[in-house]
């Protein structure tokens, strides 16, 4: 008789639990995230250029670094399994992509320096998320966009027209669409731990003008990589 009541009353809990699971996920909420991403950053070059740069076809710099966030959100269910929401994000990374790059005469002598960084320094955007929920957690796939400031810093060296030697930084902000999969689980009637994989392509960042611009920003096209750990606070619960 003990068992059975004991069984009955854990019965009752987890049908308590799964019952309340999709109301406890709904309404207005707010978190933060912290991660890995990944930013690729990929260069095609002229044949002019592959012969200035001495190297061929391409140069892709990937460069790992951690990122996070904040997000604000709000989630509604159309019956007790399925559901819909909007995500607002804002981020900061810390990865960056460098280059080296030296061009020579017909001598081999060095007659050009070009030291890069690209970064995708910080942005901010908004989801639509689509789901449905399984047990007591939310499984989920979301589409979005993605306004990612970008930094370059080029710093040029051995020109023979010392005019050109120096150091640039210029900042540019662009759209990016992303696309990715999450699922987040309730730990507390409140607060919920979660975690994404979200792939964001930004497309060209410019449109390369000249060899002397070949090693910078322009021509060079941008995707990022982000695995995403998550807490989320349901005001609603």
């Amino acid at each position: 008789m003990k068992k059975l009541y004991l069984a009955s009353s854990a019965l009752a809990t987890v049908a308590f639990v799964s019952a309340a699971s999709a109301h406890s996920f709904e309404g207005p909420h707010a978190g933060v995230s912290l991660g890995v991403s990944n930013n690729m950053m990929d260069k095609k070059l002229s044949p002019e250029d592959t012969a200035m740069a001495g190297f061929t076809g391409k140069a892709t710099l990937g460069k790992m670094g951690f990122t996070g966030g904040v997000t604000v959100g709000f989630n509604k269910f159309f019956n007790e399994k399925f559901f819909g929401g909007v995500e607002a994000f804002a981020y900061m990374n810390s990865g960056k992509n460098e280059s080296n790059l030296v061009a020579r005469d017909a001598a081999g002598d060095v007659v050009l320096t070009k030291k890069g960084t690209f970064q995708r320094k910080h942005g901010f955007g908004v989801d639509a998320k689509l789901g449905t929920l399984l047990g007591s957690s939310l499984v989920y796939g979301r589409l979005g966009v993605d306004f990612g400031t970008f930094e370059k810093s080029i710093k040029i060296s051995d020109s023979p027209d010392t005019a050109n030697n120096g150091q640039q930084t210029k900042k540019k902000r662009k759209m990016g669409f992303r696309a990715g999969v999450g699922t987040e689980t309730k730990v507390t009637d409140k607060i919920s731990v979660g975690m994404d994989y979200i792939y964001t392509h930004y497309g060209n960042l410019g449109k390369k003008k000249s060899n002397q611009e070949a090693f910078e920003v322009k021509g060079t096209k941008a995707s990022d990589h982000k695995v995403l750990f998550s807490m989320k606070y349901y005001f609603k619960g």
